[in-house]
């Protein structure tokens, strides 16, 4: 390996060590980017060693993590010696598991009917019944108008799908709170349906995403209940993501296949794909940072293109970015998040804002262990952002956006139930026999 390859990933390896000491926890938001982005850095120089990554990119990468570890140590000392961490009745976050798990219910009904009417709608659009070959033909039907972008949804279709993406959010929060089998069930639930949708659209995307809203969740729950806060995963996050890890390789396969309309699977052509998608990523970054990058600020019309859509300064594209060469004649579209904060806000500007992140991660950290739980909606968004971030910017879709918009209202709601009116004991006993 190129030695001005290495070099960066030293300094990053320092980086992320220093502020793990400092900090004490590794999902700490000061070490949690840094740590993830040293391991983004890693996997496609030893999976990936034919790719072209330029050195130049790797420095600027090490930039910001620099820059995300230096400002979460800002607010270290001003942290108010004299809070201490409330766990009475209005702030436990235990108190809130009967009201949780019952909006996790609700949504992931919500979704489970938008399931049905996705397959009642697409079959009716496509001519076909329900034989086993009509279904398995389907996924290619719906493929093609997708990228044709002639596919368009009714509001009433659309209404129940948006419900995916904020079950996930809360069925994540619930996770760590679930104690049997049935609990488990219902936090896994909004995941076994975002792999019925990705089946049936053969889209990466929503399955990605979901897994990264809800791991995001879990990881929010994680600190208000202070749990393992010195490890990256808790046994059960591990056990999950060994299992997730072999069925995205399963489901790739699958939904390339799908895609094709069952055709004819190249073994070779099929892992060049995979290989690409999983970390192409880091070589389309770093040649366009070093060779294309011009230097015209945006903004905020790339990172908050979902948002901005909205109010007609931004036209949306499907896509995001055209394709980049990576290896031979092997190219991709997948730039990371960080392509867009730089078109945004320059190198320097995305520096300064990366500071600013790191210093806003350790408040809310801060305020989230104390027990104050609308902390949770900027903490969760964070762990989503930097999980999803070498894909692109998670406020590119708006449907994203309103999982903290339904987790807000959510908290908003349960207090008061919380505090006044709901015989938690009872209920807890009733649905959970506990």
């Amino acid at each position: 390996m190129n030695f001005q390859l290495i070099l960066p990933l030293l300094v990053q390896t320092v980086v992320v060590i220093s502020i793990r000491k400092i900090h004490n926890s590794w999902i700490h938001p000061g070490v949690f980017f840094p740590l993830l982005w040293l391991l983004y850095s890693i996997g496609p120089l030893l999976f990936a060693p034919d790719y072209s990554i330029q050195p130049y990119g790797l420095w600027i990468i090490t930039l910001f993590i620099s820059a995300v570890g230096f400002g979460s140590l800002l607010f270290t000392n001003a942290i108010d010696e004299q809070a201490t961490i409330n766990n009475n009745f209005e702030n436990s976050f235990k108190d809130y598991k009967p009201v949780l798990f019952i909006a996790v219910f609700i949504t992931s009904i919500f979704t489970f009917i938008g399931v049905g009417l996705v397959l009642d709608f697409t079959m009716n659009r496509f001519q076909l019944n329900f034989s086993i070959f009509n279904l398995l033909m389907l996924p290619n039907e719906i493929s093609v108008d997708r990228y044709l972008e002639i596919l368009n949804y009714p509001i009433y279709i659309k209404f129940f799908r948006y419900w995916l993406f904020p079950a996930s959010l809360l069925a994540g929060l619930a996770y760590p709170l679930a104690r049997k089998i049935r609990e488990s069930f219902l936090c896994f639930l909004p995941l076994i349906i975002a792999i019925l949708f990705g089946l049936m659209e053969t889209s990466r995307f929503t399955i990605i995403t979901t897994v990264v809203i809800w791991y995001a969740g879990v990881l929010g729950a994680r600190i208000v209940l202070q749990e393992n806060l010195n490890k990256f995963f808790d046994e059960r996050s591990k056990r999950f993501f060994l299992f997730a890890s072999t069925l995205f390789v399963g489901l790739f396969i699958l939904l390339d296949w799908l895609r094709q309309a069952q055709g004819e699977l190249v073994a070779d052509l099929v892992l060049e794909r995979l290989k690409a998608y999983l970390f192409g990523y880091l070589a389309a970054f770093s040649n366009w940072v070093t060779m294309i990058h011009d230097g015209n600020i945006q903004f905020g019309q790339s990172t908050f293109a979902g948002p901005l859509s909205l109010t007609d300064i931004v036209e949306r594209k499907f896509g995001s970015y055209g394709p980049i060469l990576i290896a031979g004649d092997l190219s991709t579209n997948i730039y990371t998040a960080l392509r867009g904060l730089i078109m945004d806000f320059s190198i320097i500007g995305t520096g300064m804002i990366m500071i600013l992140i790191g210093w806003f991660g350790s408040i809310t950290y801060e305020n989230v262990i104390r027990g104050k739980l609308f902390f949770l909606i900027p903490l969760t968004l964070f762990y989503a952002f930097t999980l999803y971030s070498p894909l692109i910017s998670i406020f590119h879709y708006n449907s994203l956006i309103m999982s903290w918009v339904i987790l807000a209202a959510f908290l908003l709601l349960a207090k008061p139930i919380v505090q006044n009116f709901w015989n938690k004991d009872g209920f807890t006993r009733i649905v959970f026999n506990q």
